[in-house]
C-alpha cells in the first residue's frame, strides 16, 4: 500500500468492517482511480479488486459510456459540494444490467486537504423492478386515477384518467380540486365546490372516500360522471399526506334505476379493486422496508465502528447525529412493516401466559436512558403487579413502548407516570395508564389523534419528527386483543393515554398494597 493511500484507507480494523458490510465500498486516489473495494461491491458487480485496481472511477470495469459520462458529470459537481449521490444502471461481470444508488464523497485529512474519494454502492434493483411494475400498472388500469400532493396539487395522472376528463395529461397536472375550469356538479344539478370533493376531504383528514358520484363539464361540452374513490398515503420523502383519487365512467346511466344498478355493481368492483390495491400496496411497503433494512443496517454498524475511533469532538458530534438519524429511519421502517402487516390482515396474536409487570420492567428498562437524557422523573404504581394474565406479551410491549415514548418526547420537564390495574367487572381488565406533564394536545386536534400519518399539527411534526403511525399501530393492535384504547389531554396540561386488556385469567389480589414507587429518570 502507498503513503498517499495509508491516508486515504481508515484504520485496519474498520477496514476490515466495511470489508463485511452489506453497502459496497470504493476507496480512490485524486486520479479517481480505484484503489480499493469491498466484499459486497464484488457481490454487486462480480468485479474482483484484482480486476478494478487502477482504474477510472468513470469506467468501474463495468460502466457503459453514457453511464460514464453521467458519473464525470456527478464527479464535477462532487468537485463543487463535496459529495453527490444518483443512480445508475451498470453491468455485472455476467453481463445483467444492475441499478445502484452511487454516493460519492470526498476524504479531507487533517488540514481539510481533498486527499481522495470515497463510494459506496448499494444494489436497488429490486426497488426499481418494483416501482416500474406499480407504472405499468398504473399507466395500464381501466380506471381513471390522479395522485395529488400535500397542496391539492395534481402531479400525476394515467391515460385514462386523459381520457375520462377530456384533457392531456399536461393539462391536468398542475390543476387543484378547486380550480373552476373542472365545472363539477352534484347528481342534483348543483354546483359541487372544489372543497367538498372526495379527494379534498381525504387531504384534510385522512379518510378514505368510497363510490362518491361527480358530474365533470368536459372541454367538449358534454357532461361526464364519474364514480370516485380515494384514499391518503404518506409522501415517501417527507411523510406528508398526499391523496389518490380512482374514478371510472357511469355516463351511460340514462335514469336514476339504472344508476342505483350501476352503483350497486361498482361498489362491489370498486370493494375489490380496493382490497386488490391494499394488498399491492402492503406488499410493496414491505419490499421496500426489507429493501431498505439491510443497508440501513450497514450504515448504522459502521457509525457505531466509526464512533469508537473518532477522538475530535465536533467529528463525534457529527457521527452522533448521524446514528440518531440512522435509528429514526430503522423506526420509521419497522412502522411502515406493522401498517403494512396491519392493512393486510396478516397480523396474529397469541393467547399466552406471561406476566404484563415483568413486560412493563424491560420496556422501562430500555427507555431509562431516554428518561434520564431528559430529566425527567419516573413514577410506577405497580398495583397489579402479580395479577395472572393471558394475552400477547410482544404486541403488549409493543404497545407499551409506543406509549412510553410519547409520553416522554412531548415532554420537556415534570414527570412520566406509568400504572399498572386490574379493574374488577363482569370480565376483569387489564389496564395501563401512562400520564405525562407534556405539552398535551389541544381539543380541535384530538379527533384526528389515531388516525394513521396523524399528528397533532404540522409543526408538532417538524418539532418532534416521527410519521404518525405509533398511536395509530397502537390502537389497531390494542383492538386486535379484544381491548379498547383512549385518552384525556389538555394543551400545555399533558396527557393521559391508557388501554385495557380482557382476560378470564385475570383476578384481583386482595393482599397485595395499592401504592407509587417513584425513581429519578
Amino acid at each position: 500500500m502507498t503513503p498517499d493511500m495509508e491516508k486515504i484507507l481508515p484504520p485496519p480494523a474498520l477496514l476490515s468492517a466495511i470489508a463485511q458490510t452489506g453497502v459496497g465500498f470504493i476507496f480512490c486516489g485524486l486520479d479517481r482511480r480505484i484503489e480499493w473495494v469491498n466484499e459486497a461491491f464484488t457481490a454487486i458487480t462480480g468485479y474482483t479488486l484484482k480486476e478494478v485496481k487502477g482504474q477510472l472511477t468513470r469506467d468501474l470495469a463495468l460502466s457503459t459510456p453514457l453511464q460514464g459520462n453521467v458519473i464525470d458529470g456527478n464527479l464535477t459537481r462532487l468537485v463543487e459540494s463535496g459529495e453527490i449521490r444518483f443512480e445508475a444502471d451498470i453491468a455485472h461481470k455476467k453481463g445483467q444490467s444492475v441499478t445502484v444508488d452511487v454516493w460519492f464523497r470526498q476524504i479531507k485529512d487533517g488540514d481539510e486537504e481533498l486527499i481522495g474519494y470515497l463510494i459506496s454502492v448499494i444494489d436497488i434493483s429490486a426497488l426499481t423492478r418494483t416501482r416500474k411494475r406499480l407504472t405499468a400498472f398504473m399507466e395500464n388500469a381501466t380506471t381513471g386515477i390522479v395522485v395529488q400532493n400535500q397542496d391539492g396539487e395534481i402531479i400525476d395522472c394515467n391515460p385514462e384518467a386523459e381520457r375520462l376528463l377530456g384533457l392531456t395529461r399536461e393539462q391536468i397536472n398542475g390543476r387543484h380540486s378547486v380550480d373552476p375550469r373542472w365545472r363539477a356538479i352534484r347528481e342534483d344539478g348543483s354546483d359541487f365546490p372544489g372543497e367538498e370533493h372526495a379527494i379534498s376531504r381525504t387531504l384534510r383528514d385522512g379518510e378514505p372516500r368510497h363510490n362518491e358520484v361527480i358530474g365533470i363539464h368536459t372541454p367538449d361540452g358534454r357532461t361526464r360522471w364519474l364514480l370516485v374513490n380515494t384514499r391518503a398515503f404518506a409522501n415517501e420523502i417527507d411523510g406528508r399526506r398526499n391523496a389518490i383519487a380512482s374514478f371510472s365512467d357511469l355516463t351511460s346511466t340514462k335514469d336514476k334505476e339504472q344508476l342505483l344498478i350501476a352503483l350497486s355493481q361498482e361498489k362491489e368492483e370498486a370493494r375489490k379493486r380496493a382490497e386488490d390495491g391494499t394488498r399491492a400496496k402492503a406488499a410493496f411497503l414491505a419490499t421496500m422496508s426489507h429493501e431498505i433494512r439491510t443497508p440501513l443496517n450497514g450504515v448504522m454498524g459502521m457509525l457505531q465502528l466509526l464512533a469508537r475511533t473518532v477522538e475530535d469532538e465536533k467529528q463525534s458530534e457529527y457521527v452522533d447525529v448521524a446514528y440518531k438519524s440512522a435509528e429514526g429511519l430503522l423506526r420509521l421502517l419497522n412502522d411502515i412493516l406493522d401498517y403494512s402487516k396491519l392493512e393486510g390482515g396478516k397480523v396474529n396474536v397469541e393467547k399466552e401466559p406471561f406476566s404484563p409487570a415483568e413486560e412493563l420492567e424491560r420496556i422501562i428498562t430500555l427507555m431509562k436512558p431516554r428518561i434520564v437524557e431528559r430529566g425527567l422523573d419516573l413514577l410506577v404504581d405497580r398495583s397489579g403487579e402479580h395479577i395472572p394474565f393471558a394475552g400477547d406479551s410482544g404486541r403488549f410491549g409493543q404497545v407499551l413502548l409506543n406509549l412510553i415514548g410519547n409520553a416522554i418526547k412531548f415532554t420537556d420537564q415534570g414527570h412520566v407516570e406509568i400504572s399498572l390495574q386490574v379493574r374488577d367487572g363482569d370480565t376483569p381488565q387489564l389496564r395501563m395508564e401512562i400520564t405525562d406533564t407534556g405539552i398535551g394536545i389541544a381539543a380541535d386536534s384530538q379527533r384526528h389523534l389515531f388516525n394513521r400519518f396523524s399528528q397533532a399539527d404540522a409543526s408538532i411534526t417538524r418539532r418532534f419528527q416521527g410519521t404518525g403511525l405509533g398511536l395509530a399501530i397502537s390502537k389497531e393492535l390494542v383492538e386486535l386483543m379484544g381491548g379498547r384504547i383512549g385518552f384525556t389531554s389538555e394543551a400545555g396540561a399533558g396527557s393521559t393515554f391508557w388501554f385495557e386488556l380482557p382476560s378470564a385469567e385475570c383476578a384481583t389480589d386482595a393482599e397485595h398494597p395499592q401504592g407509587a414507587s417513584a425513581a429519578n429518570g
